[in-house]
Parts: C-alpha cells; structure tokens; sequence
C-alpha cells in the first residue's frame, strides 16, 4: 500500500516537471490556436494536396505524404505518379513556373515553413526563405519573375508579401499590405488584420487575395490591389469566409474561382466575375468538400481537392459542362527506396 501511496505522488511531480506543451510553431501570433492551423496551413495528406497545373496542362503537380508528385491529366500514363521530391521534411503548395522549368513549394523542417526552388530537370532543391518564419501560398506571377507569398516574417502576422527571383534567390522583397492594427473588435481573430491566398491577375499588374482589413468576422473579403501595394483595396466579394477561400483569377482575367460555404455546411467551388458587383454561382454541388481550385492554362478546366472518398483526392473539373473526373495515383514510380512514412 505504501508503495501505490508513493507512485500516486510521485506521478503528478513528474508530470509537472515536463512543463507545458509548446505550441507548434510559435512564430505565429495570433491569439487563438484553433481553425488557422487545420485549415489554412499546409498538412501531411495521405492523399492528394494543393495541385497546381504545367503550362501546357499535360500535368498536375502536388503534394502528398509528404512529398511532390507529378501526374499527367490524359493519355495512356495518367494513372502514374513521379516523385519529384524526397527529403526529411514535409513539401507543401507547390506551384509551377510559366516556363516550365521551376516549381515553388513550401517545406517544414519541425522548425519553421520555407519557400524552396524545384529545377524540374535535375532534381535539384534550393531554399529561397531560410529567417525561420512561417511562408506559405507561394504563386508565380504571370511572366515569371516574381512571387507572391505569405509570411509571418518579422510580425508574427500572415502579411503578403512580393520579390523577383533572380539567380535562384530572391530580390527586393516587398510587404504588399503592411502590418495594421484594426480598430474592429475581434474575437476569434488577431486584432491585426491580415493578407491571405493570393493570386495575380494575368496581366501582373494587380493581385488577388483575401483580406480581413476592418472586418469583424470570418478571415476577411475578396479583394484586388495593385501588385506594388499603391492605390486602394477593391472588394471585389464581401463575405463571412474562414481561411479556405483560395482566389484563383481566370487566364483571361475575366473571373475567379474560389472555395465557399456560404452559409452551409460544406465548402463548394464558385465563380465570380472579377468585376466589382459581379454575383457568384455555384461551380460544384454535394455534401463533402471541395477545396484549392487551380485554372488550367487554357482555361477550360479547374483541378481542385475534395474529400468525397474518404480521404483527400485530386479533381478535375470541366467550366462548361461541369463535368467531373478523378486523378488517381494507382502507380506510384519513388526517386529511391525509402520509407514514406515518417
């Protein structure tokens, strides 16, 4: 009996020697810990993650367990999947350049989220990041000279971000949006406002992203601002919208696709003409969720992720007919023997 009596002691000292539990990624301030961390920050998926199409549309690239994959759309090799990637840590949102030539993703090494450069023929990996901050939703502009990103760099704040990409590196970085305290009290968010999911607009000159600058609920509108930071923000759609919307602008720079709820339950892909005053519809339907909608280069077709088979699986979707057909990874062809799960 005196031997329970002293482990009953014992156990709790122990336990409280251990500390707290450190937050992952404490680089990021913001005051609440829940729904920016599952939602808008990469995860490890057993299945397809954030596609991203070749400029001539034959491929897909994308994340899944961890690594990048490609996956041609069509032909007789459309079921197989090539590693492009493998390293010790976890590669997220890739995006392909305009020539071809380069992929951008995000990689977490346990510590921090760096932007990476993949030379699509030889494999090889450079960092463009290396501060230690969290850097996400990388995307090419147009010409593809510069990037356009995310970071909590020097704020602890998603900010959006801009440089040229010169040599393999990075070149007058910019802060798109600038940190600013809103005077709109907020609960479930940071009283500083935010610049989330960008995208360009074909012509380079403006950027597309999401922005919570004095609005209360929800991670924030819409809107279009010059890629240099000059001028205004132009809500191009105000709605309550919670970190998955994603903006993605048309080839033809006429409109956007972007994830929604609206109301219900479930995420569903929308298209909103990116005039101001435009009126959304509804691209997708079903009691499941569809996510990361990516125009082709032609822009007759969006791949997008769902979860209507359980898991995370890659889409592809018709704008016309609304047609819907699976990419499957059914082969799988690694760059070395190594066990994918870590």
């Amino acid at each position: 009996m005196l031997r329970l009596l002293v482990c009953a002691v014992l156990l709790p000292v122990s336990a409280l020697a251990l500390g707290p539990r450190k937050p992952v990624l404490p680089q990021i301030d913001l005051p609440h810990s829940y729904y920016y961390r599952e939602l808008y920050l990469p995860q490890l998926t057993s299945g397809p993650a954030a596609a991203a199409w070749s400029p001539d549309g034959q491929w897909l690239v994308y994340a899944m367990q961890g690594f990048l994959w490609r996956q041609r759309v069509d032909g007789a090799v459309a079921s197989v999947a090539e590693q492009l990637t493998d390293s010790d840590g976890t590669d997220h949102q890739p995006d392909w350049s305009p020539d071809g030539g380069r992929v951008v993703f995000v990689r977490y090494d346990g510590r921090a989220m760096e932007l990476m450069l993949l030379e699509v023929a030889t494999g090889a990996v450079t960092p463009l990041t290396s501060g230690g901050a969290v850097n996400v939703d990388p995307r090419w502009s147009p010409d593809g000279t510069r990037l356009a990103w995310v970071s909590t760099a020097g704020t602890g704040h998603f900010l959006l971000h801009t440089a040229f990409v010169r040599d393999g590196r990075l070149a007058e970085i910019r802060t798109v949006v600038a940190d600013h305290r809103s005077a709109m009290p907020r609960y479930y968010y940071s009283p500083f406002d935010h610049a989330i999911n960008p995208a360009w607009t074909p012509d380079g000159k403006s950027i597309v992203f999401v922005s919570n600058r004095e609005v209360p609920h929800g991670t924030g509108d819409i809107v279009r601002l010059a890629a240099d930071g000059s001028g205004s923000m132009e809500v191009l759609r105000r709605e309550e919208t919670n970190w998955q919307t994603r903006p993605d602008v048309s080839p033809d720079g006429t409109r956007l696709v972007y994830a929604s709820y609206l109301g219900g339950q479930w995420h569903q892909l929308w298209l909103l003409p990116l005039s101001v005053g435009g009126y959304p519809i509804p691209l997708t339907y079903g009691e499941f969720d569809n996510v990361g909608p990516r125009w082709s280069r032609d822009g007759r077709q969006i791949a997008f992720i769902s979860n209507r088979t359980g898991t995370t699986s890659l889409w592809v979707v018709d704008v016309v007919s609304g047609d819907q057909r699976q990419v499957v990874p059914r082969e799988r062809r690694f760059l070395a023997r190594r066990r994918l799960w870590r």
